[in-house]
């Protein structure tokens, strides 16, 4: 009954914004991501690779506010212990606009992200006893900066944790980071 309640109070606030449904948006993000080797919100990792990627998203608004997102990551290197390695993300999640506002003119829209998807590398990430093949789980906050009705800028932060949930190996060794980007959007 709670969960009930929380999704229906979820779905009332998603009205207006400066989006509506069936907008659609493509963002172009430079990501750079630290291993995080605390207790966030997962389990402790054990990777410790610092990484570096590039990342195009495309959503598409169901609801004001509310939009179905794909992700395509063609190049996230791994700067781990046994050198650097390539790998490729494929991923799909929500986005959420919860905040819109403007300072001094510019109109600014604060976002939530939740991502999941799946990562094949080219050697074993996040250790060399790990697998080549990770399952991948993102949950962020955004800050779109308008320039344009069509054109904005984007930065934020997303807690990135993949692992091969030891569905192809007895040892599961993972990694959580704390990512920031940076990147273009383009809007119609």
């Amino acid at each position: 009954m709670r969960w009930t309640f929380l999704v229906a109070l979820f779905l009332v606030g998603c009205r207006g914004g400066p989006f509506r449904s069936g907008d659609q948006l493509v963002a172009v993000e430079a990501v750079y991501g630290d291993a995080n080797l605390s207790d966030p919100l997962w389990w402790v990792g054990e990777g410790d690779a610092s990484t570096t990627a590039v990342t195009v998203k495309y959503s598409r608004y169901f609801r004001p506010r509310l939009a179905w997102t794909v992700g395509f990551t063609p190049a996230r290197l791994f700067d781990q212990s046994d050198g650097t390695v390539w790998s490729a993300e494929i991923q799909a999640g929500i986005r959420w606009d919860a905040l819109d506002f403007s300072v001094y003119r510019v109109p600014l829209v604060l976002y939530g992200i939740a991502l999941g998807g799946v990562m094949h590398s080219s050697k074993s990430v996040p250790a060399e006893r790990a697998s080549h093949t990770n399952l991948t789980q993102d949950l962020g906050l955004g800050l779109e900066v308008r320039w344009t009705d069509s054109v904005s800028m984007v930065t934020g932060y997303r807690l990135k944790h993949l692992s091969n949930g030891s569905g192809s190996n007895i040892n599961n060794p993972s990694q959580n980071s704390n990512d920031v980007f940076l990147g273009l959007l383009f809007r119609w």
